[in-house]
């Protein structure tokens, strides 16, 4: 797993290590580590640095440049340069090709980007804007040191960005480059270790080899493997959790059984396309799901894990009703999904409080949850969250470009999502995915983060024969025991 951490994180750890080297090393080594990732030979290269310590990053740069006989140009956006920098613009004053940007005819085979920080936030000045926009309209291979100017590192937010082709991230990825706008400006990223340590919790970012099945023994049966359950559907709602359990997703990432729990007045939609799972048919009035006590502790009694809310639509106070007495009566684990989450809108205290429970929104549901405004969640996601999980007990997974997985003690990012996934019913085969890995006996936190992932290189796969165009959400649940396997 990666570490991916917060601006002021970063902060943090840059100070602890300049205690321990100094500023000066530490820029020093930066400017190497970019170094390395450029290809230099018989290349045109412009430098274009601001006056912070980014800037510094690009001026010290240069001196590698001119130590091996390179010779890049240097364009300063800003005459008033940090201390750091200053210094090492003092050790290349004099050489010829250091110029004011105004001179800057971005006609370059590299351009590096060293104008804005990780630290920046907000909007971007009207002329580093024009910067920016001349940037990007270059025929140059953009690199963008520790993160593309005007994009915040803390949320990904932005009003003008460099389009980088590649990010050198300077010792951590940080949120910002996975978070809102942040995939779409970064291009392909490369993190550099420069020596500095990450000295409290940081978010991991998920990879490969952190999706671990477990080794399976012969002497086994279907038993063996959990029993996963599917509530939800209505009369308008037939096709979710039709989804959910298309290509049978809970048992393609190994349940040993998966049933659907659905209304008794729908069963003749939904049984033509179940094959390998069973079905338990509850009561309902007019195509809704009623609380039927005999039928909830049926479904408990021979569940391992249970997903709801797919599909239940909205007869909300009957769906609360349903749900909470699931909670109160199973000792499993619950993911609530969808309609599940809609029956509790401004009532998430209730949830976050179950140590049992999953919830899975995306960030109008999450809205919902806590009566805040969708804007306020996707300016800063990853601090929304930390502030939500504090002391509470549940696991919360949050969807979006980037899916942020987090409860009171850990964080995980999975940062491979693409467009094809943002398509109806990508959500159900996730929650039937993650209720398959929950009855297997994988933990809250790590069935989530591992059914995102899943969902996330399935659908990056399907794009090689559909396009992010094409993907359907029932292929991914099909596509995902390749992945397994």
């Amino acid at each position: 797993m990666l570490n991916c951490v917060s601006i002021n994180q970063m902060k943090l750890f840059d100070q602890k290590q300049i205690e321990k080297v100094g500023s000066l090393t530490l820029m020093q080594r930066a400017a190497k580590a970019v170094y390395e990732e450029i290809d230099r030979k018989d290349k045109k290269i412009y430098i274009i640095s601001g006056g912070g310590n980014n800037g510094g990053d690009g001026i010290a740069l240069l001196e590698l440049f001119l130590k091996d006989g390179y010779k890049p140009y240097l364009y300063l956006t800003s005459k008033k340069l940090s201390q750091d920098s200053q210094y090492f613009f003092d050790r290349v004053k004099g050489y010829e090709n250091i110029f004011d940007i105004s001179k800057c005819d971005y006609n370059a085979d590299i351009i590096v980007d060293c104008i804005l920080g990780t630290g920046f936030s907000g909007e971007v000045r009207e002329d580093i804007k024009d910067i920016i926009a001349k940037i990007n309209a270059s025929n140059a291979y953009i690199i963008s040191v520790d993160i593309p100017s005007g994009l915040s590192g803390q949320s990904g937010v932005t009003n003008k960005a460099v389009k980088a082709s590649k990010t050198i991230a300077i010792q951590y990825a940080k949120y910002g480059h996975f978070l809102q706008d942040g995939k779409d400006y970064i291009g392909d990223i490369v993190v550099k270790d420069i020596g500095i340590e990450a000295f409290e919790n940081t978010a991991k970012i998920i990879e490969d080899k952190d999706i671990v099945f477990n080794k399976r023994n012969n002497n086994t049966n279907k038993g063996s493997f959990g029993k996963a359950t599917i509530i939800g559907g209505c009369k308008n709602f037939v096709g979710a959790i039709k989804i959910a359990n298309m290509g049978v997703s809970a048992l393609r990432v190994g349940a040993g059984l998966n049933t659907l729990a659905i209304p008794k007045s729908i069963y003749d939609a939904i049984a033509p396309s179940v094959v390998e799972s069973t079905i338990m048919l509850l009561k309902d009035e007019d195509g809704y799901l009623k609380f039927d006590k005999d039928n909830l502790d049926k479904i408990i009694s021979q569940s391992t894990s249970i997903a709801i809310g797919i599909g239940m639509g909205p007869n909300k106070a009957e769906n609360e009703k349903i749900i909470r007495y699931v909670i109160e009566n199973f000792n499993g684990p619950i993911l609530i999904d969808a309609d599940g989450l809609n029956a509790f809108e401004g009532k998430i205290d209730y949830l976050l409080d179950k140590e049992n429970v999953i919830l899975t929104p995306h960030p109008k549901e999450l809205s919902r949850l806590t009566s805040r405004d969708v804007k306020e969640i996707l300016e800063d996601s990853m601090t929304f969250v930390d502030n939500l999980m504090k002391g509470r007990k549940a696991t919360l997974l949050l969807k979006g470009s980037s899916t942020i997985i987090a409860n009171e003690n850990e964080k995980y990012l999975v940062v491979n999502g693409t467009p094809a996934l943002a398509k109806g019913g990508s959500g159900d085969t996730l929650s039937g995915v993650i209720v398959g890995l929950l009855a297997q006996g994988y933990k809250n936190i790590q069935a989530a983060y591992m059914g995102a992932y899943l969902c996330a290189i399935s659908a990056k796969d399907l794009e090689k024969d559909y396009s992010q165009y094409g993907v359907l959400a029932s292929d991914v649940a099909k596509n995902i025991s390749k992945f397994v396997k």
